[in-house]
């Protein structure tokens, strides 16, 4: 798992054109696999019939706006706070609700956070020991008056640990900078955000986060201009790469290549929101979900206030039991690793990793699509000398290979294990290849060791028996 990071130098190292490919067009290149789940009404998700009366085994969310579900795997089964939820508040701001389950079907209250706006989530980052809990918070400045950002608080508890000052949230709109004991200033857009035009009018609507394998990938909710107040915004997710949780590493842009989605959604989808806990892997795959609206009226519930510039009179005000949106669920479908790639064209390209401590191991994978071309591996000692038996004429080339989890061999052998203990560095000779990750397993599964979730997974980590996280 050590060995599987990708540092961020490597992250830029890959050329706009190539993050193109594999971040946004990476979803699309093979017919972007969508699955749509079909409209809810609002009374349904809230788990009422259509006469209000709460459904069997419902979960009463009580209309919030915002909803956060999270498997804890450092909990054991049967404890009644493996499962844990946050449901944000229906006004404008108030405090979020939380509940426990041990079997995610039936639920406890456990109390509250303190005021907060009203998108609010939370995650959970393995490498801390810390639950965070991302805020969205409404600025009175921007464009149009409502820029959007997001503030950021951590806690060891989950339950209990959302007790930030309320004092700081003293209206829907924020005036003031960050004081102690408030939730902090975390993230925004940039300058390249909303394809770099019109960016005064560019907001970051949220923020979720997931681990995997060795880092966090965050889940960037862009605003772009237009409608800022209800209705259907117009909003999509761009990744976001950290180690800590809190800084984020993001793919470089221009203005002859804007930063792009990490969905290239082909069902034109406004308000386009992240998916908490997102990312599953299944296989060789990676599920990707997200929400989205189709259709909006232009009104909302109880209001003559048309948000959009429609007339009530002639759209007509939406119902309890019909949402001021028509919104899905979708599911896009990446390669497993698949956010970034090192890309070589027919010329030889060679790519040497910075020192690495390698302290355990016995086989070194890879993800890569070699189909019409091949890569061949070296290990070097410190100075830069290659280690006997590790040479790179000495290596195996992987020839006409698409794999997620295929280990390299040299002439002598697979085993690295007798290198465990040292400083090493790692070069890659690729021709008319993709490499999407690399990492030391400690078997020849190609376990890694990491963060992942997903069908078959135990304990969230890509392991049969790992030993816990020491908090960094």
């Amino acid at each position: 798992a050590q060995m599987r990071r990708t540092s961020n130098a490597q992250m830029r190292r890959t050329s706009n054109a190539q993050m193109r490919r594999t971040s946004a067009a990476g979803l699309n290149s093979r017919r972007l696999a969508v699955t749509i789940k079909k409209g809810v009404a609002q009374c349904a998700l809230d788990g009422l019939d259509a006469s209000g009366r709460l459904q069997p085994n419902a979960l009463p969310l009580a209309n919030g706006e915002a909803f956060t579900a999270w498997l804890d795997h450092d909990e054991p089964v049967g404890s009644p706070d493996r499962w844990k939820i946050l449901v944000g508040p229906i006004t404008n701001s108030g405090p979020s609700k939380l509940l426990g389950s041990a079997d995610g079907e039936n639920w406890e209250a456990r109390g509250s956070t303190a005021t907060a706006a009203d998108r609010i989530s939370f995650f959970r980052d393995p490498f801390r020991s810390r639950w965070v809990f991302s805020i969205r918070e409404n600025l009175c400045r921007g464009g149009h008056g409502h820029l959007r950002i997001s503030r950021y608080w951590d806690s060891l508890r989950f339950f209990g640990g959302g007790d930030w000052s309320s004092k700081w949230l003293r209206s829907y709109f924020q005036c003031t900078n960050a004081h102690k004991d408030e939730p902090v200033h975390w993230a925004g857009v940039d300058g390249w955000d909303c394809g770099g035009r019109n960016v005064k009018e560019c907001g970051l609507y949220h923020l979720d986060a997931t681990p995997y394998e060795s880092v966090m990938i965050g889940q960037m909710g862009v605003l772009h201009p237009g409608f800022a107040h209800g209705g259907c915004k117009t909003t999509h997710v761009h990744a976001a790469f950290s180690r800590d949780g809190f800084h984020w590493s993001r793919t470089d842009a221009s203005g002859d290549m804007p930063r792009v989605p990490l969905v290239d959604d082909p069902l034109g989808l406004r308000y386009i929101q992240p998916i908490a806990g997102n990312f599953l892997v299944h296989g060789d795959e990676i599920f990707v979900y997200y929400g989205g609206a189709t259709a909006c009226r232009r009104c909302n519930v109880g209001s003559s206030l048309c948000t959009e510039g429609g007339d009530a009179r002639v759209v007509g005000a939406t119902s309890f039991c019909n949402s001021s949106m028509s919104e899905l669920t979708a599911l896009a479908v990446l390669r497993r690793d698949g956010f970034a790639s090192l890309d070589a064209g027919a010329q030889r390209a060679v790519i040497t990793t910075r020192p690495l401590l390698f302290k355990t191991g016995l086989r070194l994978f890879v993800n890569v699509d070699a189909t019409n071309g091949q890569l061949r591996a070296a290990i070097l000692l410190p100075g830069g000398r290659e280690a006997p038996g590790f040479e790179l004429q000495a290596s195996q080339p992987l020839s006409r290979v698409n794999s997620t989890r295929v280990f390299l061999n040299w002439k002598r052998g697979a085993d690295v294990s007798r290198l465990a203990g040292k400083v090493i560095q790692l070069r890659f000779e690729l021709t008319m290849s993709q490499l999407y990750s690399f990492w030391l397993s400690p078997n020849e599964n190609g376990e890694s060791g990491g963060f992942v979730n997903g069908p078959g997974i135990k304990k969230g980590r890509d392991c049969t028996a790992c030993a816990p996280v020491a908090a960094r």
